[in-house]
């Protein structure tokens, strides 16, 4: 394939020497390809026709470079390879020009430009600025020994250059030293950064260091050079996160699993295999790369690669993401700052894997593994699940770029090293704590240790305190049995108890704790949706008791209905409650847990509607139903039918709610817009229809159609993302008592001042009934959260079987809910209308009581 075109081969060596081959190949039409020392490009099916020697050396280049738009390559690069092996890609004359064209236009390049080459030229990012200097009609400036700080500092000084060209690594090394620029920062005019993470604050400290500069970050890969561009010095602080957005023909999306796919002119030709060309695009002209990202903005935000992601128990994070985290988590808590350290996966006989943090030797492991754990916390990841070593380097590409597939192997390697025996100081550390306990404390201390991998813990540690989770809270409680403490006692970790309080529990027979504020928060969400399951049900059980009781059945009938017409909607709310608390946080930090979440309850109402359709279907065989036009909605018409697309559209509305710059206002805008749609809806709905048409015009337009059940799911939503953001807070139960009391007194009186009062009690909810169910709702979490605070609330058995029941919820709203169909058959099966209720009942309550049996234990374990 190659046979055509003359390969001249060069050494890798970023020079200027380097810079004139690359002008001479491209000149002459042959195509250029930089070899390493020791590099066999055989493997790829690659000979090379010439061999120019490149002796080094720098110095100012200053030759033309004329753009082409022909297909012919221009040269093969090959990948850095820090997660694998290096591909061999085939670029195009036209796709580099495109890039050229790219990066002079965004950041208004003029033939004034002097610039300082602080990346090698070698790679293309360096290569590219050469060009776009060029092009530009510019000189560039290529140091004979790689980046000097002095060199760049006196040359700005001495206005012989005025741009620059630099990776985040050496750019940080800038920033530690910018006293040096203190009186020449002025005097940059153009700043090209690559695509590795920076995060905001370095981003604001480069352009107030260098104020009249242009400065552009790109991302880009080998494949697809300068895809994204941010022009730093215009950008918006929310936006300096991001790594900008596409130009001119370049398109940039998200594709599956979160993977950015990039398509244009500037795309690579394809990778040279076996001396064949092989496409690295699909048939529709989209490269899927191996980064992940989301939009937001119209922003790209690079969150690294997939390659790297790390899998802990089915729990993935990014290290990128964690490297980011932790560099703020330093700047922000006031700790001694560092520059180089580094995130990956190892092996974990456990979890699969953990996360390795590696930072300097010297640097402080305990305010590492503190700060480490406070993020991990967030993910739902303990101590186990992390440990911080000290390496003497990192390995990195000479562009900077983390080499992980290296760095996993030497942490693999150091890991299994034998555990050195420790300093002085952190020994007198771990003696005077260890002198502290008592002998009971000691034994539940080491076994705590030595399965969340920590080097100390205190008396007054919980379970939670130090990030204990599912799988470590197995093997303690294994553990912690063996060495002769009672089940009962064990179980405790899940209450919050500490260390000191376990072991008198053991010495005492039992003493009676609260619960953890993360297992209190958890259980009040779930005992408010358990009161509405109650609710619905009976809302949908009760008339047929109330319809034979007589007058009582019927007063009572009428004074309820205020709080019966709450099920339905009420149930929609904490579905959306549940959503902002428990599942927002997977949109944003592991969508694919939240997407295995999603497939279960879809399988759950999607079975539950099958199983309703199915019994329907048969009533109406037994009736002669089907000869009826309106089978259709007869038959599949249901509440659960918005459930399943509720199921259906949760992860885009998660996902643009939660990467949205104010995920509550966005979630509270979205509910406004649902009832404004389901207002607009209705009257163009509103025509005769029949069969599976008039199925759908109902699933869109009747009162609990999807766009009226959307807006009071997202009702609930909004109060889940409020109560996890302020689930810190000593005052929520009485922000929340207090929010609430505001909204339902606040719908009763709006009832009155718009004279709906007397529709508390007929027909369907009112608009001024939303704020008062809105209002009951938080109430009730607000009750909960109390209860189990100042209380023994969590040990009450009505209170556990309501938590239970709210964790069961859309079970429980599943089986309920093929009761009346079941009755109705029974019925056609000549069964009295009695026995036929009470059959599908007792079986639905007996299902229901016996799944609430099953997780009975692992919520509340059993006290002695």
């Amino acid at each position: 394939m190659l046979h055509n075109w003359t390969i001249v081969a060069t050494e890798k060596l970023s020079s200027l020497r380097f810079a004139h081959i690359a002008a001479g190949a491209w000149q002459s039409g042959k195509i250029l390809m930089p070899v390493a020392p020791g590099q066999s490009v055989s493997e790829y099916g690659i000979a090379a026709d010439e061999t120019v020697e490149n002796d080094g050396g720098g110095g100012w280049f200053d030759q033309n470079f004329e753009l082409s738009d022909s297909k012919d390559p221009a040269q093969i690069s090959f990948t850095s390879g820090t997660t694998g092996t290096s591909k061999a890609v085939l670029i195009s004359r036209s796709a580099v020009s495109a890039t050229v064209r790219r990066i002079t236009s965004v950041m208004e390049m003029t033939s004034e430009v002097r610039e300082y080459i602080g990346v090698p030229i070698t790679f293309s990012f360096g290569l590219g600025r050469v060009r776009a200097v060029a092009a530009a009609g510019g000189q560039s400036f290529i140091p004979g020994h790689g980046f000097r700080l002095d060199e760049f500092a006196r040359m700005l000084d001495d206005e012989d250059v005025n741009a620059f060209s630099a990776v985040p690594t050496i750019l940080r090394v800038v920033l530690q030293n910018e006293a040096v620029f203190s009186k020449s920062g002025h005097k940059l005019r153009w700043l090209e950064i690559g695509s590795q993470f920076m995060d905001e604050t370095e981003k604001e400290a480069i352009r107030k260091l260098f104020p009249n500069a242009k400065i552009a970050q790109h991302y880009g890969l080998t494949e697809a050079s300068r895809s994204t561009f941010l022009r730093i010095d215009k950008a918006a602080s929310e936006d300096l996160a991001s790594v900008g957005s596409p130009l001119d023909d370049v398109e940039v999306a998200i594709g599956a699993d979160d993977r950015i796919r990039v398509r244009g002119p500037h795309l690579a030709e394809g990778y040279v295999r076996n001396g064949e060309l092989a496409s690295i695009t699909g048939d529709d002209g989209w490269l899927e790369t191996s980064d992940l990202g989301r939009y937001e903005n119209g922003n790209l935000h690079f969150l690294g690669r997939a390659d790297d992601v790390v899998n802990i128990g089915g729990i993935k994070v990014s290290p990128e993401i964690i490297e980011r985290q932790f560099s703020e988590s330093l700047s922000e808590s006031g700790s001694p700052t560092v520059s180089e350290f580094a995130a990956v996966g190892v092996p974990d006989q456990l979890r699969g894997e953990k996360l390795c943090l590696c930072v300097p030797t010297g640097f402080d492991k305990e305010i590492a593994a503190q700060q480490l754990r406070s993020i991990l916390k967030d993910y739902g990841l303990g101590p186990a699940d992390s440990t911080v070593i000290e390496l003497d380097t990192i390995p990195k590409t000479e562009t900077g770029k983390i080499q992980r597939n290296l760095l996993k192997a030497e942490c693999s390697a150091k890991l299994t090293e034998p555990a050195p025996t420790g300093n002085v100081r952190d020994a007198e550390r771990e003696t005077n704590i260890d002198a502290q306990f008592s002998e009971e404390e000691a034994e539940i201390a080491k076994i705590w240790k030595e399965v969340l991998g920590l080097r100390s813990v205190a008396r007054d540690d919980t379970f939670y305190d130090l990030g204990g989770d599912s799988l470590s809270a197995i093997s303690v409680m294994l553990r912690m049995e063996k060495a002769g403490i009672p089940e009962h006692v064990a179980q405790q970790i899940f209450e919050g108890r500490t260390i000191a309080e376990i072991a008198a529990s053991h010495g005492s027979g039992g003493v009676s704790h609260g619960p953890a504020l993360q297992a209190i928060t958890g259980n009040a969400i779930n005992f408010t949706r358990g009161i509405l399951v109650l609710i619905v049900i009976g809302a949908h059980w009760g008339p047929f008791i109330w319809e034979r009781s007589g007058w009582i059945g019927s007063a009572f009938a009428e004074w309820s209905w205020p709080l019966f017409r709450f099920g339905t909607p009420g149930f929609a709310m904490v579905f959306g409650l549940g959503l902002g608390y428990f599942w927002s946080p997977m949109a944003l930090s592991n969508s694919a847990r939240l997407i295995s979440r999603i497939k279960t309850s879809f399988l759950i109402v999607a079975s539950g509607l099958a199983i309703i359709a199915i019994l329907r279907s048969v009533v109406l065989l037994l009736t002669d139903g089907f000869a009826n036009e309106q089978w259709p909605r007869s038959v599949f018409y249901d509440v659960l039918a918005f459930y399943l697309l509720a199921v259906l559209t949760t992860y885009p509305i998660l996902a643009f709610i939660t990467r949205s710059k104010k995920p509550l206002l966005t979630s509270l805008m979205l509910m406004v817009v649902s009832f404004g749609v389901a207002e607009l809806v209705r009257p163009l709905l509103d025509y005769e229809a029949t069969g599976f048409l008039k199925l759908g015009t109902t699933l869109l337009s009747s009162n609990y159609g999807y766009p009226v059940m959307l807006g009071y799911t997202l009702i609930g939503l909004s109060a889940g993302l409020w109560i996890r953001e302020h689930n810190k807070s000593a005052d929520l139960a009485l922000t929340a008592a207090l929010g609430g009391g505001v909204l339902f007194l606040g719908g009763i009186v709006l009832s009155f001042s718009v004279n709906m009062q007397a529709q508390w009690f007929v027909g369907l909810p009112t608009k001024p009934a939303l704020f008062t169910y809105a209002g009951v709702m938080l109430l009730l979490f607000a009750v909960s959260f109390h209860w189990q605070r100042t209380s023994a609330g969590g040990r009450n058995l009505l209170f556990q079987g309501m938590v239970l029941l709210g964790v069961l919820a859309f079970p429980a709203y599943v089986t309920h809910a093929a009761a009346p169909p079941m009755k109705e058959l029974l019925e056609l099966f000549g069964l009295p209308d009695i026995l036929a209720l009470a059959v599908p009942v007792a079986l639905a309550v007996g299902i229901i009581l016996l799944a609430m049996s099953k997780i009975y234990r692992v919520y509340f374990p059993k006290q002695k």
